[in-house]
């Protein structure tokens, strides 16, 4: 209870606002300490703020990595360690900044991209259920369903199906598979996961992760660490999808005897992008790589928000279609109905 209490209260939004204060103090010569029991008083009335950075303050003198720990991110502390080891303390800080708006980034483009289309089937979920438990059971009384013609007779098919034991089954299957589908995406790494990953919604799950991973991999270069070692301390990382360590495990595979790029292309997974493992063999020949890979990563986020909205309204304008068929064969089965029945 008290760690989810944390999470609540030292959330990417605050964490974002402290991370980008502390930077800029940083910078005008504040000692870290000095700001944390600063941050202590300024939010005394917060319980749990209060003794999260009391602890900080507390914790600090066995090391900054040890005393964050249990309040910040893996991926955030490990920026800040490798600058503080480096000597620039506040550009970790900074870079965990960013890595949170990175984050925020691609959790706002999912929710926006998916929320119409979402509701659209929702919609058509429930136009159904009114054709089948509804409409159809309107008619009934005055004639026989099963004598109905064309789109009549087809509606009371439709009707027939969803109110029966094996409408229940599929809607019970069809519900259970959704759930699948989503426990499958960090964790199926089976033999057939390269191949579904060409498609959606495993694709889009493939291009957040991989647009997270890498913008992460290339912020900890950024912040002075060696590329192997980051790979390595990713893999043993709790936070680490299984999904993700079985990626980056078929990368290191290559790793040692070839340059970022062609190991990526040699683990044959297709991650993060098989467009951008081409870039990025001909990047890596470049001068200066880990800072074009920041740059190169920054603008993938931005690509990725392109793909997933046009996939998205790919959803979308198959739920309207189908949403206009529907329609479209309610009028059509409601006239032929009417007619047969002499007008109603």
């Amino acid at each position: 209870m008290k760690s989810f209490l944390i999470r609540l209260a030292f959330n990417n939004t605050l964490r974002k606002k402290i991370w980008a204060r502390i930077a800029m103090q940083l910078k005008y010569g504040v000692p870290l300490l000095t700001i944390f029991q600063n941050l202590a008083k300024q939010y005394k009335n917060n319980t749990v703020l209060s003794e999260i950075f009391e602890n900080i303050c507390a914790e600090y003198h066995k090391g900054l990595s040890e005393a964050l720990k249990k309040y910040v991110p893996y991926d955030e502390l490990m920026l800040i360690e490798s600058c503080e080891s480096g000597g620039k303390l506040h550009e970790g800080f900074e870079l965990a900044e960013r890595i949170i708006s990175a984050k925020d980034t691609i959790r706002k483009t999912i929710k926006s991209a998916l929320a119409y289309p979402s509701f659209l089937f929702a919609l058509l979920i429930v136009m159904l259920l009114l054709v089948a438990f509804v409409l159809v059971p309107s008619f009934e009384g005055n004639s026989n369903p099963a004598e109905w013609q064309g789109f009549g007779y087809l509606l009371y098919v439709v009707s027939s199906f969803l109110g029966s034991v094996y409408g229940a089954v599929f809607g019970i299957f069809f519900v259970f598979g959704a759930a699948f589908t989503f426990y499958s995406f960090p964790n199926y790494t089976g033999e057939y996961r390269t191949f579904l990953d060409k498609f959606p919604p495993f694709s889009i799950y493939r291009m957040i992760v991989g647009s997270t991973w890498l913008f992460t991999f290339s912020s900890m270069m950024k912040a002075g660490k060696q590329q192997v070692d980051i790979l390595h301390d990713m893999v043993r990382s709790d936070i680490s999808t299984p999904y993700l360590k079985d990626r980056i495990k078929k990368i290191l595979e290559n790793f040692g005897k070839k340059k970022f790029g062609d190991a990526l292309l040699l683990a044959d997974t297709g991650f993060p992008d098989e467009e951008l493992i081409n870039d990025l063999r001909t990047y890596a020949e470049l001068p200066e790589f880990e800072d074009k890979l920041y740059k190169i990563s920054e603008d993938w986020i931005r690509q990725g928000e392109e793909k997933l909205t046009e996939q998205a309204k790919i959803v979308q304008t198959i739920c309207l279609i189908s949403i206009t068929v529907i329609i479209i064969g309610i009028i059509l089965a409601y006239k032929e109905i009417s007619t047969s029945l002499g007008g109603i």
